[in-house]
Formats: C-alpha cells, sequence, structure tokens
C-alpha cells in the first residue's frame, strides 16, 4: 500500500498546480486584453480577473492549511473549512491537472480521500454516539442472501457470512447509526434522517468523493472498500478500520489503533 502522506502530497501539488496556473491564466488575460481594451471591455477583464485572484487566493490558503495540518496535526474549524473549499472546489481541475501530468485517475482519487481525512482529523472533533452515522454501500451484503437490508440493517440474520455480522456489533458496542445506500440519494435519505454531526463512510474511490462533496459542511471520514470480486459485488471493509474511526471520533471513547491503518 502506498504511503498515506505521498498520497496527501499527490494531491497537495495538483492544487497547487492549480493555483498556479490560475494566477499565470490571470496575469495573461491581463496582459493579452486589459492594456488595449476599451472603456466596457476593461470592466469585463477586470472582473475577470478579480474572480481568478480570489479563486488563486483561496486555493493558496487552502494549500497552505493543508500543509499546516500535516505538519501541526492541528488546525481551527474555519481554516478546516476554507480548506476543504478548496479541496472540493477545485478537485475536477485538480483531476484533470492530473491527467495531463499522467497520473492514474484512481491514485489521484485516493490523494484526495487521504487529504480530506487529514482535514477531518485536524480539526479532533468528538460527537456523542447517536451524533455519528457509518454509511456502507449495498454490496457489502452477500449478493445471494435473500434478506435485503437497504430499507432496515436488522434485516440481517448474522449468519457471518459477510462483513454486516462485523457492523452490526459495532453499531451495537458503540450506538452509533447504521446505514446501507444504495447510491447517492439513499445516502442524502439517511443524512436527513439521521442529521449526523459526523460520517464514516465506506465505499469506492468515486462513490467516497461523490458523497463527501454532496455532505454540505458534515464531516466524512473515508474509507475506500475492498474489492476481492470486482466493483459493487461482494465487496468488504476491514472491521478494524471501522472501529477505530468509530472510536477517534466518539466522545468518551479512547483510540486505541489509527483508522488509517486499521
Amino acid at each position: 500500500m502506498t504511503d498515506p502522506v505521498i498520497r496527501k502530497r499527490v494531491f497537495v501539488g495538483l492544487l497547487a498546480g492549480t493555483a498556479l496556473v490560475v494566477a499565470l491564466g490571470a496575469v495573461g488575460l491581463y496582459y493579452a486584453f486589459f492594456g488595449r481594451s476599451i472603456v466596457a471591455r476593461q470592466l469585463v477583464v477586470f472582473g475577470l480577473l478579480a474572480g481568478a485572484g480570489t479563486l488563486a487566493l483561496v486555493t493558496g490558503v487552502g494549500v497552505a492549511t493543508l500543509v499546516f495540518s500535516i505538519w501541526r496535526g492541528r488546525v481551527g474549524r474555519w481554516a478546516a473549512e476554507l480548506a476543504g473549499l478548496a479541496v472540493n472546489g477545485l478537485y475536477p481541475f485538480a483531476l484533470r491537472l492530473g491527467v495531463l501530468l499522467g497520473l492514474e485517475p484512481m491514485r489521484i482519487q485516493q490523494s484526495f480521500i487521504a487529504v480530506n481525512n487529514q482535514l477531518v482529523r485536524a480539526r479532533q472533533l468528538r460527537v456523542a454516539p447517536d451524533q455519528l452515522l457509518v454509511l456502507v454501500p449495498h454490496c457489502v451484503q452477500r449478493s445471494t442472501c435473500p434478506h435485503k437490508i437497504t430499507v432496515n440493517v436488522d434485516n440481517c440474520h448474522r449468519c457471518g457470512r459477510c462483513v454486516m455480522t462485523e457492523l452490526l456489533r459495532l453499531r451495537d458496542s458503540f450506538g452509533v447509526y447504521l446505514g446501507v445506500a444504495t447510491g447517492g440519494t439513499a445516502a442524502r435519505r439517511f443524512l436527513d434522517l439521521y442529521r449526523p454531526r459526523m460520517v464514516v463512510a465506506v465505499a469506492c474511490e468515486r462513490d467516497l468523493i461523490s458523497g463527501i462533496q454532496d455532505a454540505h459542511g458534515i464531516p466524512v471520514w473515508g474509507i475506500t472498500n475492498e474489492r476481492p470480486h470486482g466493483p459493487c459485488l461482494d465487496t468488504c471493509v476491514a472491521p478494524a478500520r471501522l472501529e477505530a474511526a468509530i472510536r477517534m471520533f466518539v466522545r468518551g471513547i479512547c483510540p486505541d489503533t489509527d483508522p488509517d491503518t486499521g
């Protein structure tokens, strides 16, 4: 497995590169149009320059906050939210830049998740058990199981043939909420139903990123699932990684392992 610090540096570097491209674009725009435009065009170009400058500034501050959080291990709420805006807002541009540079999209996605988790960790949040929601995809259930659990997880018979038995044990042991989602719409339904202050989500890289961006300010700790049979079929997650994440964020419980390693 790639070292998580290295993975973070991939996305942080792409964010910095995006900020540089935006800043250079603003400078080029100025020299190409502003000096020789009529007044009306000058105002339009000035607006574009102001927007590009603001974007570059926000990105720069976001990158600086990320670097500081990696170095110090802690940032304030507002700094973390500003960095989160930069990370989420510029992800599509950073992804395109990375692809142009020859990086694999999955490597960039994994780096994004590592950076997101770093920001969540740096906020040092602690919530009550009933304020934490664990969201897992429906494909963690054995595909041949007749007992569907997407509406009610307690339909599971806990036969031990898939990881759901362990997930329900964790839910019962810690008193957190557990939801099994079939997609983004179902995940949002669980957010509306339980109104958590913190989410620990399990999914593939693409769905995790979509969920992180759709959470609307709710911190999401992302854990990529294991796919021994390919995507969306009998996937799995190490219960130890989930337990470590729950211990990290639930108030009154002492962490004993790192959720990045399980």
